[in-house]
């Protein structure tokens, strides 16, 4: 860390005038999920939200993040398969830096950084940017020091669920990583007041345990996806299929063999007959 810190430095020197090597390296911070780098890094440069001004005349409190719900696009087609680079298809230009559109805890999420996570789920993030903001002067940290109730809104602003009904904790089962599912599901019993994991992306109808059956989780996820509330019944909105109809398509048998999947009383929690029913139900031509 001390290492890293030094040889950030020497930037300032280099030939062509200072490098924000912050900056350039956020992207790369995250997915190597050290959370001591971000934290530098979001205490001396303020990265990870970016603002713009919804008025030209840049009238005081009328100003919101770039990460809001009308650009976050994490990338689900309707079958819930992974396509984070549909996440930057309208920036093309984008390189890893604080530019990118998709909040700092989605792009932990995606890329399994357990750690990261559970420190942007911390108040260590809301102690960084408020050092940021009174040791800096710049146009950001103005906004920052404005901004009222700092505490509530930097976590909508580091993941909030967007427009088409997708959340950080829906990147988290895109991971396929237990460990960032079950940090995720820790943060939203802490910092966010409307509760996800019922939700259903809009459009497809898809809940977190068919889009986890959708990108072929592991045992483990499904464990705890149905642990934690999930439910197991229903089907979506564009093929009318239910959970037993994804786990065929996808050829799921190390899933249907755990636990018999769907009739298994003691995993599932539903009952028999009405998983015969789940098996059983036509879907939508």
């Amino acid at each position: 860390m001390e290492a890293f810190t030094h040889l950030t430095k020497l930037y300032k020197y280099v030939k062509d005038g200072p490098i924000d090597v912050y900056g350039r390296i956020l992207t790369e911070i995250v997915e190597c999920d050290r959370p001591e780098m971000l934290d530098m890094c979001i205490r001396r440069r303020g990265h990870g939200i970016s603002f713009v001004s919804v008025h030209s005349d840049e009238q005081e409190g009328f100003h919101h993040i770039v990460n809001d719900e009308s650009r976050i696009y994490l990338g689900l087609n309707v079958h819930g398969k992974k396509r984070k680079d549909l996440a930057r298809e309208s920036y093309p230009n984008t390189n890893g830096s604080e530019d990118d559109p998709t909040p700092l805890l989605w792009q932990a999420a995606l890329a399994r950084s357990t750690k990261v996570v559970q420190y942007l789920g911390s108040r260590r993030p809301l102690e960084a940017y408020k050092f940021y903001s009174i040791s800096h002067n710049d146009e950001k940290a103005i906004k920052i020091r404005r901004t009222p109730d700092l505490e509530k809104v930097l976590y909508e602003w580091l993941g909030k669920t967007n427009a088409l009904g997708e959340s950080p904790l829906t990147a988290a089962v895109l991971s396929n990583k237990s460990e960032t599912i079950k940090a995720m599901f820790d943060l939203k019993s802490k910092h966010l007041a409307k509760s996800v994991i019922h939700d259903r992306t809009k459009f497809a109808g898809l809940n977190l345990l068919m889009i986890a059956l959708e990108t072929r989780c592991g045992t483990d996820v499904v464990d705890l996806l149905l642990a934690r509330g999930v439910d197991p019944v229903g089907a979506d909105k564009i093929r009318g299929w239910n959970m037993s109809h994804i786990m065929t398509h996808k050829n799921l048998g190390n899933v249907v063999e755990h636990g018999n999947a769907i009739a298994n009383i003691d995993i599932m929690k539903i009952p028999r007959v009405l998983a015969i029913g789940m098996e059983v139900q036509p879907v939508q031509r």
